[in-house]
């Protein structure tokens, strides 16, 4: 019997894994907590489209730049 292995080990790929969804996570509590607040204060409701436009915007213009610098960086002496 032939028993194949994978080529990630189990730990490294759940650290993986729970730190992209926390990520996510953060990133859709900060958009929601902001659309919370703009309701709540009463704006008109066309700044709401405009609130997640510019979320969205903002994380496909800087991402590149961001993740550069994130590779670039040493992650041992944080």
């Amino acid at each position: 019997m032939v028993l194949i292995q994978s080529t990630l080990k189990p730990k490294p790929l759940n650290a993986l894994l729970t730190a992209q969804f926390l990520s996510a996570f953060a990133d859709n509590m900060i958009l929601f907590i902001t659309l919370a607040i703009i309701k709540r204060d009463a704006y008109p409701g066309y700044y709401l489209p405009l609130v997640q436009s510019a979320f969205l915007f903002s994380y496909v213009v800087f991402a590149p730049w961001v993740g550069r610098f994130a590779d670039k960086k040493s992650k041992m002496n944080c």
